[in-house]
């Protein structure tokens, strides 16, 4: 319908123009419908030929145009100032202009059917390949310098731009632009030259002046045995007083100022032409000005010489008004009649602030300390709350009231184990190592359940970059990060709203500074959640990423999830940008460095595998000798060992395990033991009975991470570690692990 509506107002002014020759030709005016019959026959064939005829001008006319415009498009492109070059996906010439020709001193039929890295330098070959295979895999453009080579002449650095097209077969193709940029290499080489001589030069004049500046100093010294040597160097004490980096002033008896230093003009803000002469009340706050004018009237009262016993801190005031705390050293020099006070000045602005942040540095790892210890002591009484919810409902059928509310406390217990793992996190000083992974499958994976974390009343959007960025974490981190957000989110709408997900690819192009630093400039990409809640206040934005620091009522928040956000960004090499404004919403923007394909192979070569051990699914019989000083997780452990395959001793202490070793009439298999016990440690108790049965295998448990405990030395290196609470299938398989390991060790020994 579309080309019938298009053409027919063509064809009716074709008619029209036809009909208008006619009747010129005939000198009558146009017939009308009723006429004989064999004259309107004329009149429509002379019609149609006429209309043919118009349609033939129109043609050739657009012939002649395209013709013109297609001379226009062959002189632009052979002219171009720059070489193009377009290849077939073998990375074969299909077509090149003069210019490209000119660069590479041959012509164009030289270039064609030619492969394009016989003209690359060796050393570049690998540089294009990389180049290639990128562009044909994300068809993202690409860049970068080549070295090429050309007949007759020597090689030249050339600029290549290229991207992915279509030819006019609809086959893929690579477009290249490629400019000579040799001479400015060799600009930049000579430029670095002179640069570096440039820095050698100013490398000699810096020795000289340090010996110069060290000759100085011992000048110094011997005419500070002088007062009269001194007074007469004045100009030269003048120029060392202006480069001295702490404020020097002097006063004279009445405490009017006599000097300035340099110094002291960028400490104080006052200029030395217009502080001369003045009171040197004006540089320290009104409370300090009547201990002050006290020392000089008693000075000038009794005639006694004074000199400060030592550095002590006061208070300065700027010529804004403001003050700051400063380190004054206080001489008197008495030359009849005239007596001198000279005060050196240190301000310590910064090493107040460098010490304050060196105590919230003892506190927080204080608060590490015990949340860690804290969180230690909660897993175990955790794991044997979940293990007797677990006892209790296989013994219930599950639409029992008592099942449902069982499953509730497991629940709730489940929630808190999370909770510890994030306080456990939190005083760790080892993070797990990151690896490649691509963001959108974990995110997709996370906002899948992200549906029963918010509830019915918010909407939830989800917008994925598609390009399918590759970055450098692990799911588990991912995962963190996207419910502390979300649960954040939830408590933000309280009346329901709109949660949005999206993960960007971007390229910033300058350095952004952020609140773990600065990131450089590069690709990254964004894991940006916003919702429409009801937004953070300025004033406490630069306080959500603390620890501890929560603005809902006490029992509902631990403080800890943004930062665990902010801690597990800052551990996959990114950063935290934070947007709010109260009443509109919050949005989070979790910004980490994209890793390129070639980056991401690399690293995943360079990342050890860590080999699983089947679980064997008739395991034979083994004796297992437990040592756990809670009575819970010794009945969640039997429980989950009940069956055929294991015999299970119990023991509460070092002494019981011991004893119980003593009287077993058979092997031990495996010891399974605490690590902290009421009467001694799990890895002493372990070398001991290992000696009476050196077969034994071991498997710690501990509600620390197995690789904090390496860290802290409490157990070895490689050693078989459950973190707590653990369920039935991984107790099952570190047991298996590690008896098929210490058989493996017998069999190579």
């Amino acid at each position: 319908m579309t080309k019938i509506t298009s053409v027919r107002p063509r064809t009716e002014r074709l008619r029209a123009r036809a009909e208008r020759l006619a009747a010129a030709a005939r000198g009558t005016a146009v017939l009308l419908p009723g006429d004989d019959d064999a004259m309107a026959l004329q009149h429509e064939l002379d019609i149609h030929g006429l209309e043919l005829e118009l349609q033939n001008d129109e043609l050739r006319e657009s012939q002649i145009a395209l013709e013109a415009s297609r001379a226009r498009y062959v002189d632009l492109f052979d002219l171009a100032p720059v070489g193009y070059l377009t290849l077939d996906t073998a990375g074969i010439i299909t077509d090149a202009n003069a210019t490209a020709a000119l660069l590479f001193r041959t012509t164009r039929s030289g270039l064609v059917r030619q492969p394009f890295t016989a003209f690359v330098q060796p050393a570049d070959q690998d540089t294009f390949y990389l180049l290639r295979k990128e562009l044909l895999t994300t068809a993202a453009p690409q860049s970068c310098e080549i070295t090429m080579s050309r007949r007759g002449a020597r090689p030249f650095v050339a600029w290549l731009d290229a991207r992915a097209i279509e030819n006019q077969d609809g086959a893929p193709a690579l477009h290249i632009t490629l400019s000579d940029i040799s001479d400015r290499k060799d600009a930049e080489k000579a430029l670095r030259a002179a640069s570096d001589e440039l820095e050698e030069r100013v490398a000699t004049r810096t020795a000289d002046l340090v010996r110069s500046q060290d000759g100085l100093r011992l000048e110094i010294a011997r005419r500070a045995e002088s007062e009269l040597r001194l007074q007469q160097s004045e100009e030269q004490l003048r120029a060392i007083l202006d480069t001295a980096s702490e404020a020097i002033i002097t006063a004279d008896e009445h405490g009017c100022i006599q000097l300035f230093n340099n110094a002291a003009v960028a400490m104080f803000g006052w200029q030395a032409d217009e502080i001369r002469g003045m009171n040197v009340n004006l540089l320290m706050p009104s409370t300090e000005h009547t201990r002050h004018d006290g020392y000089i009237a008693e000075h000038l009262r009794t005639g006694e010489r004074k000199t400060a016993a030592g550095p002590r801190q006061v208070r300065g005031q700027r010529k804004d008004g403001t003050t700051f705390p400063l380190e004054l050293s206080l001489s008197e020099v008495r030359s009849e009649p005239f007596t001198r006070f000279t005060a050196i000045l240190r301000d310590l602005t910064e090493r107040q602030r460098l010490e304050d942040q060196f105590r919230e540095a003892q506190k927080m790892a204080a608060i590490a300390r015990l949340a860690s210890g804290i969180a230690h002591d909660f897993n175990n009484l955790l794991m044997g709350i979940i293990g007797c919810c677990n006892v209790a409902n296989t013994q219930l059928p599950g639409t029992h009231a008592a099942a449902l509310a069982i499953g509730e406390i497991k629940s709730a217990a489940e929630r808190g184990a999370a909770l510890t793992r994030e306080l456990l996190s939190f005083g760790r000083q080892k993070a797990t190592p990151a690896a490649p992974m691509r963001l959108n499958d974990s995110v997709r994976k996370v906002v899948g359940m992200l549906g029963n974390v918010l509830g019915e009343d918010i909407k939830l959007e989800l917008v994925l970059s598609p390009t399918e960025p590759t970055v450098l974490g692990d799911p588990i981190g991912i995962e963190q990060i996207l419910l502390n957000l979300a649960v954040n989110a939830r408590d933000a709408m309280r009346g329901g709203g709109r949660l949005r997900v999206a993960t960007i690819a971007t390229e910033r192009t300058t350095v952004t500074a952020t609140r773990s630093g600065v990131l450089p400039a590069g690709r990254y990409v964004e894991l940006a959640v916003a919702d429409t809640g009801c937004g953070i206040a300025p004033e406490i934005q630069a306080k959500v990423f603390e620890p501890f620091f929560t603005t809902k009522p006490i029992g509902e928040g631990s403080g800890l999830g943004l930062y665990s956000v902010f801690g597990i960004a800052e551990r996959f090499g990114g950063a935290v940008e934070l947007r709010s404004e109260v009443g509109r919403g919050t949005e989070f923007r979790i910004v980490l460095p994209h890793l390129s394909a070639a980056r991401a192979e690399h690293v995943e070569e360079r990342t050890p595998r860590r080999a699983l051990s089947p679980i064997s699914a008739n395991p034979a019989r083994m004796t297992v000798l437990m040592v756990e000083d809670e009575h819970l997780i010794r009945l969640s452990v039997k429980y989950m060992l009940n069956g055929d395959a294991y015999t299970v001793l119990m023991a509460p202490d070092c002494a019981t395990a011991e004893r119980i070793a003593a009287e077993q009439a058979g092997t031990i298999d495996v010891l399974l033991t605490d690590i902290v016990l009421a009467d001694g440690s799990g890895g002493t108790l372990a070398e001991q009975l290992q000696r009476t049965y050196p077969q034994m295998a071991v498997v710690f448990m501990s509600a620390y991470p197995t690789d904090m405990l390496v860290q802290q030395e409490r157990i070895p290196p490689g050693s078989s570690s459950l973190q707590k609470p653990f369920d039935e299938m991984q107790l099952r398989a570190a047991l298996y692990a590690a008896t098929e390991a210490d058989a493996g060790d017998s069999a190579t020994a």
